[in-house]
């Protein structure tokens, strides 16, 4: 209903308006515009729009004063609502579906052939309904028909087109959006030129126009050149109308409205041909880029797709894609390998088709895992090999999932690890021969029993096995981290287990989980059993009141700050002696590591404040542990041959324990002991200042070599021997090679004997 109203009043109006343009008078107009209205009406409301054309005409026609008879009015208005339908009929037949187009040649071709008979048809029914009425002066039928024809068409091109061109309906003009930063100047041209054209003198001429209308069709398309017509239009009527302009040819003003009629039907045909020219053309230009681009993109895609496909099917390790139901999607050829299949028949079975039953549901049970868990799962299953031993693949799977994030299957990726496990095992059981054979463990527990001291054979038994058992739980924990580090937390957990047995309630451990590098763990955990064993025989362990406190944490830059705190012991002495345990704290914590110890008694007890570097403190584990790197051999000048026995002796080693058992055994056979160093920097620099007769050479100074020093030593004339528990065949450098080398644990008489 309400398009119907807003057909009846838009016709009435623009009726109206073609009316009060007649030249004829009641009869022709240079354009009508009621007719473009109709046919954009019926375009978009349908049939049905007729009944509001026809009895807008009428309306429009009581309005203005017509003179001819009511049922010559009805007549005129039931043929232009006729002329409309047939005009949108011949567009919606032979245009295709959709909206109306100004972009294509052929829908504007197809417009234009439907605007001439709508002109037509209007023609034929309102000429002949005048004529029927005695409206029309003699022999004027001819020139009313050519008028009403063309009037009608220009109204139908310029009008109806431009109604349709902007409706928002759906009329589409082409692909390109309207270009608005070129709309405003171009309009002003037109229109200035339009005013000079047709509000100048008579021999201006009308086609000066066409360039102003051209810029439009190709810069705006359909929609901007119909806007520029419409002001073509307005212009050339209105100078026509005012006696100016190419159209006012004389006193005949007939003759002048069908040459006006005739420029405003060309110029109006052409402008809109123009405009779906030029729009067809960028179009298909477009469109060739498209499909040029498009078969660039497959030709990409294809190209990518076979190079994924070379990278999976070369790729070392096994990736497939199973749906809900465990069938293959997707699987390389390593897949095709290890279930031993071919490719294609396993695409779309499940593991039954090639694994035993058993096998297919545990495979299954790891997909399903997979599917629900929210993050990749890591799995290890043994399949059999094609030798018929089993091989173990290490896999990650995850969640299939489509473009909405459901869940339709798993996706995996797998790699053969059974060389890999192999090799573990055998380095796990390398690990544990080693650490049964270490030759520096044997030196240590050497220097342990030869430096203990007690007052009777049970004593001394006693004290030895508790620092051996020391030794002992230190290097459990070192074998089962695989000498790459220790838990503090362990280590002091291990070490105090004997002791808080009978004194649960009164011991107390807290402290984060600090990991040791396997130095500082040997020396901690001797350092450890000496303050227990003191505590169990003088301190807070001997009394029922006495409490120990143990706690840790990492210091500012990075180092270990260890408390241990002894209570409710009551006043406590130092020693006026030096024992084993003081000695043993201070070269191992002071000489060995490079930290720091602080003692305090109290009126309560005793407290003992151990500060390690961060040097001491490992770092995250390493799967292939460190690499030592054996320096290059450097040119040394020649070394002057030492015959007199040597007195002035310097030791190089990393282990207190065995550096001081070193000393005690040389200083007994007349060596004057110049200095223990445990780094090269510390060994050059006794070196330099002390200048010694003779050197005893650890090779291995916590990961750094001692060759340097050996050079350095070599060149100041010195002696040099070796004392290591590696394999020095091809540790030694070739230039070093002829120095003397003996074997930890150290034998006394062979080490005097080759410094001498």
């Amino acid at each position: 209903m309400l398009r119907g109203l807003l057909t009846y009043l838009a016709y009435t109006l623009t009726a109206a308006l073609g009316l009060q343009w007649a030249m004829v008078s009641g009869a022709a107009s240079p354009i009508w515009p009621a007719a473009g209205v109709g046919v954009a009406a019926v375009c978009l409301g349908g049939r049905a729009m007729a009944v509001p054309i026809a009895l807008g005409l009428v309306t429009a026609s009581q309005l203005t004063g017509a003179t001819h008879p009511l049922w010559s009015q009805l007549m005129i208005g039931i043929g232009n609502g006729a002329a409309a339908v047939v005009a949108a009929g011949l567009v919606r037949r032979f245009g295709g579906p959709g909206a109306i187009r100004f972009d294509r040649l052929r829908s504007v071709l197809i417009y234009l052939v439907g605007a001439v008979a709508a002109a037509l048809l209007s023609a034929v029914v309102g000429v002949g309904a005048l004529e029927f009425a005695g409206s029309l002066a003699a022999g004027s039928t001819a020139m009313v028909f050519q008028s009403w024809l063309v009037g009608d068409l220009v109204g139908i091109i310029a009008i109806g087109a431009l109604l349709l061109a902007w409706s928002p309906a759906g009329a589409r003009t082409g692909k390109r959006p309207l270009d608005w930063r070129w709309l405003p100047p171009i309009l002003l041209l037109v229109a200035i030129l339009s005013h000079v054209i047709f509000f100048g003198p008579p021999l201006a001429r009308a086609w000066a126009v066409y360039p102003a209308l051209g810029w439009a069709s190709l810069a705006l398309r359909a929609r901007g050149a119909l806007l520029s017509l419409l002001l073509v239009i307005v212009f050339a009527i209105a100078g026509t109308d005012s006696g100016f302009g190419p159209f006012v040819a004389g006193p005949d003003g007939a003759v002048s409205l069908l040459i006006l009629q005739q420029f405003l039907a060309v110029t109006g045909a052409t402008t809109l041909l123009l405009a779906a020219t030029v729009d067809e053309r960028d179009t298909e230009a477009e469109l060739r880029a498209a499909g040029e681009r498009e078969l660039s993109a497959r030709d990409e895609l294809a190209r990518f797709e076979a190079i994924l496909g070379l990278v999976n099917d070369s790729a070392p390790m096994a990736i497939f894609a199973k749906d809900l139901n465990g069938r293959y999607l997707y699987l390389n050829t390593p897949v095709a390998e290890a279930t031993g299949t071919v490719r294609g028949e396993l695409l779309g079975r499940t593991d039954a088709f090639w694994a035993s039953a058993d096998l297919a549901a545990t495979l299954m049970e790891n997909d399903r895992a997979a599917m629900v868990a929210e993050s990749p799962t890591e799995v290890e299953e043994t399949l059999p090999g094609r030798d018929g031993e089993p091989r173990v693949w290490r896999g990650l799977k995850a969640p299939l999932r489509d473009s909405d994030g459901a869940i339709i299957g798993m996706v995996g990726v797998s790699t053969d690890i059974t060389e890999r496990k192999a090799l573990e095992e055998r380095e796990r059981l390398l690990a544990r021969e080693v650490d049964h054979r270490a030759k520096n463990l044997l030196a240590v527990v050497q220097s342990v029993v030869q430096l203990s001291r007690a007052q009777d054979a049970d004593a001394f038994r006693e004290s030895v096995v508790g620092r051996i058992q020391s030794l002992g739980r230190a290097h459990s924990l070192l074998s089962a981290g695989r000498w790459e580090a220790v838990s503090l937390s362990d280590l002091v957990v291990e070490e105090l287990a004997p002791y808080a047995l009978d004194h649960q309630q009164r011991v107390t451990i807290e402290g984060p989980d600090l990991q040791l590098r396997p130095a500082a763990a040997q020396s901690l955990a001797l350092t450890l059993h000496e303050l227990a064993t003191n505590a169990v025989k003088y301190g807070a362990l001997k009394i029922e009141s006495g409490r120990l406190m143990v706690s840790w944490r990492r210091s500012e830059g990075g180092g270990l700050d260890l408390h241990w705190r002894e209570l409710g012991c009551g006043p406590l002495r130092p020693s006026d002696r030096s024992g084993f345990g003081s000695r043993v704290i201070a070269a191992s914590i002071e000489r060995q590591l490079g930290g720091e110890v602080e003692r305090k008694w109290t009126d309560d007890g005793l407290e003992v404040h151990l500060r390690l570097p961060a040097g001491q403190l490992a770092r995250a584990r390493s799967d292939g542990g460190e690499e030592i790197a054996i320096p290059e051999a450097s040119a040394l000048p020649a070394k002057p041959v030492v015959t007199a026995a040597p007195k002035r002796l310097l030791i190089v080693e990393d282990e207190a324990l065995i550096g001081m058992e070193m000393e005690r055994i040389l200083t007994r056979r007349g060596f004057r002991l110049v200095g223990i160093a445990t780094t090269v920097a510390e060994a050059l620099a006794l070196a330099e200042e002390r200048r010694p007769d003779a050197a005893l050479l650890d090779v291995n100074l916590a990961g750094e070599f001692s060759f340097p020093v050996a050079e350095r030593l070599l060149e100041q004339g010195a002696r040099v021997i070796f004392c290591t528990g590696y394999d020095c065949d091809r540790l030694i450098p070739p230039h070093l090679s002829h120095l003397a080398v003996v074997r930890k644990p150290i034998d006394p008489a062979e080490v005097a004997a080759a410094l001498r």
